[in-house]
């Protein structure tokens, strides 16, 4: 008989709790919503937990299959682009060179030119000079410089630079000498073979490449080999998490205040009833 009246009272005890518990459970989802808490599973963290301006996130591997289909894709254009070089002229002079790795240059005639293009995925716009065979020996000659078997040279400099970008010196079939050229000095040891080559005719020329070693590295990516490592990363993209400032009103309600006021305590809780939330 004990029994049954307890079970009894049990069960109608139990509607009452559930209810009050539903009650401060959607109150407490308010006031953290409120607050800028964001839900991770079964924690609640606050953004400044949660979110960190700039953080990443990889890609999922099934869900963003079409993704990683695109990246593919666009890395393999963007090495295919990095096998040419191409740039157009303007300026002056008649001239005709070839540079055949950055060890073997010659020329004929001379120029002074602004190029505009690409060298590979890089735009380009220089002012290009260039000194060859037979100019280059009078020229030297008549300033008295013992360099005037010099059959090249070539100084280029990006527009409104004054440090050259390029600059090189060489006797006919010998290894080029690099002065002050970082575009070669800084680039890795296999791009020094890329073969490239230029005209000027009165005020028009241009200048075309081709990079064996861009090659390399445009076939192995097909098997996903980066020997470049100028590949685009693997898409990130900001974690999307929402920087709500703490006790931030919305709806028009307003959040309760811990905080000490005038040097006093916080106020006790309020007292709860088995009917809902707490009264105010």
């Amino acid at each position: 008989m004990g029994i049954s009246l307890a079970l009894a009272l049990l069960v109608s005890l139990l509607p009452p709790r559930m209810a009050l518990a539903q009650a401060e459970a959607e109150e407490q989802e308010t006031y953290e919503t409120q607050r800028g808490d964001v839900s991770f599973g079964s924690k609640r963290r606050s953004p400044e937990e949660a979110w960190v301006p700039g953080a990443k996130r990889k890609l999922n591997p099934l869900r963003d299959i079409p993704s990683r289909i695109g990246l593919y894709f666009e890395r393999r254009a963007l090495d295919a682009v990095d096998v040419f070089s191409i740039q157009g002229a303007i300026g002056s002079g008649l001239a005709l060179d070839f540079e055949l790795t950055d060890f073997v240059h010659f020329g004929l005639g001379g120029s002074s030119v602004r190029l505009f293009g690409a060298r590979g995925r890089e735009m380009v716009h220089d002012t290009d000079h260039h000194l060859h065979f037979p100019l280059s020996n009078i020229a030297y000659a008549a300033l008295g410089d013992d360099r005037w078997m010099l059959l090249h040279k070539r100084t280029t400099h990006p527009v409104g630079a004054s440090n050259p970008l390029l600059e090189d010196e060489c006797v006919w079939l010998l290894p080029a000498v690099m002065n002050g050229a970082p575009l070669r000095k800084t680039r890795p040891t296999w791009q020094k073979f890329n073969l490239e080559g230029g005209v000027t005719l009165g005020f028009l020329g241009g200048r075309v490449g081709l990079r064996p070693g861009e090659l390399a590295d445009f076939l192995l990516g097909f098997f996903g080999v980066d020997i470049a490592h100028d590949d685009p990363a693997e898409y990130t993209a900001p974690n999307a998490m929402p920087n709500i400032p703490k006790k931030k009103r919305l709806w028009g309600v307003k959040p309760p205040e811990s905080k000490k006021q005038d040097g006093q305590s916080p106020a006790p809780p309020a007292a709860q009833t088995q009917d809902g939330p707490p009264r105010k």
